[in-house]
């Protein structure tokens, strides 16, 4: 058994008409299993809008991923000397504004990981790499039909590599397009995502985990009392896996209450 917690703070200043910049600390704790860790993380961004409805943003910050129970302790693939991942991320996106309230985006990211956390699966026991380097860039494209229908298409292409070996990281998908289409009517919302992730291959041959789709369902009622919603995850109940050996989970389903509390 183990808790975590999660801190997020941000503050977003506004330099003039057209500049925001924004300043945000992120703090991680996990503590269990006779561990404790603590990471506090710092983000800042810059955004400017330009002439011709022209919008950039550059961002740079720090993340932590703590190792999970199963890459802790499980029979298959468990190693309790696993470190956490530490991250430093810069990325930059311009994005093209239409009147009509639809854009068109382009991002590049660099990301240097420390430690990064791998598995094969399969009896391969979880470890940590180094140093390794990822990048990658991601094309968007949101329209809105009317004032109610707002539709999100995007498509990410990345690779990951070890500093030390200069080999591709086993398992990183290539690809990723990831549809969303969001439906405003009065109180209620209703949101349909799809995600389409590529193939995954081991370094050096063709090897490796199959692509896969899911899709995603989640109606949202806005009240008095709170946001009352309902969804269903992979309604599709695709068997897929993101480690080798380790179906992930089927059909889901959600419901709850969501309150936001102000002063």
């Amino acid at each position: 058994e183990a808790t975590t917690m999660s801190l997020f703070g941000q503050d977003v200043l506004r330099i003039g008409s057209d500049d925001l910049v924004a300043v945000a600390v992120n703090a991680d704790a996990m503590a269990g299993e006779d561990v404790s860790l603590f990471r506090l993380n710092p983000q800042a961004s810059w955004s400017r809008r330009l002439p011709a409805d022209f919008t950039i943003r550059v961002l740079s910050g720090m993340k932590t991923r703590f190792p999970t129970l199963k890459e802790w302790f499980s029979p298959q693939i468990g190693n309790p000397d696993l470190r956490p991942e530490m991250s430093t991320s810069v990325e930059a996106e311009i994005v093209k504004h239409t009147p009509r309230g639809s854009s068109l985006s382009l991002l590049a990211y660099e990301q240097w990981v420390k430690d990064m956390i791998v598995s094969a699966g399969g009896g391969d026991p979880g470890r940590n790499v180094g140093s390794v380097t990822s990048g990658g860039l991601e094309v968007g494209a949101r329209h809105s039909d009317t004032e109610n229908l707002d539709v999100n298409l995007s498509l990410a292409l990345t690779s990951a590599q070890d500093d030390e070996t200069g080999e591709n990281v086993e398992y990183v998908p290539k690809t990723m397009i990831v549809g969303q289409a969001t439906y405003t009517r009065g109180p209620a919302t209703c949101v349909a995502r799809a995600t389409r992730v590529g193939s995954r291959h081991e370094s050096g041959n063709e090897d490796g985990l199959p692509a896969y789709a899911l899709i995603e369902l989640r109606t949202i009622l806005n009240t008095a009392w709170g946001d009352f919603f309902v969804g269903a995850e992979n309604i599709l109940d695709t068997l897929y896996e993101d480690e080798d050996g380790f179906p992930q989970a089927g059909r889901r389903f959600e419901y709850g209450i969501m309150r936001e509390l102000q002063r």
